[in-house]
């Protein structure tokens, strides 16, 4: 059963049962909503609720979507029917389907497949206003996250005159099953939670006026897998010309980047006449359906393996292919696809998913006829981003990774696997034989995966298509306690920054990493100061401070990494220009390495 949710009627005193998506209803006017906020939306009328400051109010758990079960899985996302009396909107709705106990504070008895609900928080004078707009969208590698975490609540957004939002999609086999669709008149292919994005963009630009937000000043924003999805929906013929955004914040992640997260990689639909073929999403089908018991599925209709998967335990579905331990070296294949639609087909791609000759995505992107967002962007990496996904690595680490997630899916330059690593291996070894294979395996991750090589990728391509879109890098560089950084929320990790480390700077909630201490005064400010930051971007497209104008956007013929000025919140205060290298250039020459031979930029920097 979906959520529970309480119908609120203002007409009668008698008690009403039933059903409501899927869900219990229940009909009363014992409830007050004399003081608590009622909003009317396309759908129906919510009631919300006022914080203890009495300054903020929010809207939890409002269905954007109609209600998703076992009978309609897999299938597009659509509107909600409308409800009659007053909708109870005071609690967060349920999760999407994953596993249990990754995430704190998601468990089972929180998990449904009806999770397509969005929250809302606004300031408390909202009703006739028109506030700026934040849409935010979770990490968690398309396999774990939710709206309802902690680190997402807008209460200080709103604070600062702004619209804040947190929504759910569907993860795992349930948002990206490699199966038909149709969507906006368009047919898709997997990519429902990306498609599940959309519905909620186009249900603020029908309902947001009414929580006092301006439905042409909304900025997406999104951390790590939140973060390409902000870049597939950027690029994506669904959104171009809609006017569904207008900014967007990239936090550490790319779309361009997911290949070297996951070592199978469906990019096109797949030739279903070569099951072999290991990058083809009909591969991954295969595989999702074998290991929940299906027997033939290589003489099943796509309608056939959908109707045995409907059947299938919810568990399975979310334990396919996810291996906790090392989720950037797995064989994860539950990903966005390049499906036409939902986002661009690669005309000019070969059976190996990468374009022929020299060309790469980026280049595709930079001087394709494919229409794109013109929109401002805020887009940047952590210092440390690979330190969660590569410990303790050997030579072979190194060898594995190279030649199955850079060399070998980019076939641009090299026509012999392994001839990248071996030139990485002997490069690192005489100009800088002190880093260990553990400190080159993390960098190599952070660069192809958040970092520097496919950070920057997207908004310069736009950059260049739009000469009017402004472009602001940073690097976040942030130790916690700079006086003492032994005592900081990250002394555990014995290392600054990351993956994920700025999000409670972002969000302002750094209270929340200092446990049974008092948070540092400087810790209090670095935040302030970088959420008034994103503040900035989402009001006006400026993130500078009052009165400041030092960070300046990439100029707009910018193509190559560390081409325009970046924003360094480090531990010695914040500075403007190149990115910090604490390593004698051992980052850049990665940077360099993962350019050219992952995606066809630039010179080999070996032979420098």
């Amino acid at each position: 059963m979906g959520n529970k949710r309480k119908i609120i009627s203002g007409v009668t005193t008698s008690l009403a049962i039933g059903t409501f998506g899927g869900a219990s209803v229940v009909g009363t006017s014992s409830c007050s909503t004399d003081v608590d906020p009622v909003v009317e939306t396309d759908n129906g009328k919510v009631v919300g609720s006022i914080d203890d400051d009495n300054d903020v109010v929010s809207f939890k758990g409002i269905p954007y979507a109609a209600p998703m079960n076992a009978a309609n899985r897999f299938s597009a996302p659509t509107e909600h029917a409308k409800w009659d009396g007053v909708l109870e909107c005071k609690a967060y709705g349920k999760d999407p389907m994953q596993i249990a106990g990754v995430i704190a504070g998601i468990n089972l008895l929180d998990m449904s497949e009806d999770c397509l609900t969005l929250n809302i928080w606004a300031p408390r004078d909202f009703k006739s206003k028109n506030y700026p707009v934040y849409f935010w969208i979770y990490g968690g590698a398309y396999v774990m996250g939710s709206g309802s975490q902690e680190t997402y609540d807008g209460t200080s957004f709103a604070k600062q005159g702004i619209i804040a939002i947190t929504i759910n999609y569907r993860l795992n086999a349930f948002g990206f099953y490699p199966t038909a669709n149709q969507y906006d008149g368009k047919a898709t292919f997997g990519n429902m939670g990306l498609l599940d994005q959309i519905q909620a963009l186009k249900w603020v630009q029908k309902n947001i006026k009414a929580f006092g937000g301006d439905k042409d000043n909304v900025t997406i924003g999104g951390e790590s897998a939140g973060s390409w999805s902000v870049t597939s929906l950027l690029i994506s013929p669904l959104t171009a010309g809609k006017n569904y955004f207008k900014r967007a914040i990239c936090e550490s992640g790319s779309i361009i980047g997911i290949d070297a997260f996951a070592n199978r990689i469906h990019g096109y639909k797949g030739n279903e006449n070569d099951p072999d073929s290991a990058e083809s999403a009909y591969q991954v089908a295969k595989e999702v359906a074998e290991f929940c018991g299906m027997e033939n599925f290589q003489t099943s209709t796509d309608a056939q393996r959908v109707a045995y998967l409907k059947t299938t335990q919810w568990y399975s579905l979310c334990l396919e292919l996810f291996d906790l331990q090392h989720p950037i070296l797995s064989e994860l294949g539950l990903l966005p696809i390049l499906d036409g639609a939902m986002l661009p087909a690669m005309t000019s791609m070969t059976d190996s998913w990468r374009p022929s000759g020299s060309k790469s995505i980026y280049n595709y992107l930079a001087n394709g006829s494919n229409q794109i967002n013109d929109v401002d962007i805020l887009f940047g990496y952590n210092s440390a981003e690979g330190w969660l996904f590569g410990q303790e690595a050997a030579i072979g680490d190194l060898d594995w990774y190279i030649d199955n997630n850079i060399d070998n899916r980019s076939s641009i330059k090299s026509p012999v696997v392994g001839s990248a690593s071996s030139e990485f291996q002997l490069y690192m070894a005489e100009h800088y034989p002190s880093l260990s294979y553990t400190w080159q395996l993390q960098q190599l991750i952070s660069s192809s995966v958040f970092g520097t090589s496919v950070a920057n990728k997207i908004p310069n391509a736009i950059a260049k298509r739009n000469p009017n879109s402004k472009i602001y890098g940073y690097n976040f560089n942030w130790w916690g306690d700079v006086d003492n950084p032994q005592n900081g929320p990250f002394a555990s990790l014995g290392i600054p920054s990351v993956h994920a480390s700025e999000l409670p700077y972002a969000f302002n909630c750094i209270d929340s990493l200092w446990i049974d201490q008092d948070t540092p005064q400087k810790e209090l400010d670095e935040a302030t100061k970088m959420h008034t930051m994103w503040g900035n971007f989402i009001k006006n497209g400026n993130p500078n401070l009052a009165g400041k104008s030092d960070w300046q956007p990439y100029a707009n013929t910018d193509a190559q990494p560390y081409s325009g000025q970046i924003m360094n919140f480090g531990p010695t205060g914040d500075t403007y220009g190149l990115p910090i290298d604490i390593d004698g250039g051992a980052r850049e020459y990665i940077t360099k390495f993962v350019d050219y031979w992952m995606f066809g930029i630039g010179n080999d920097p070996s032979d420098i």
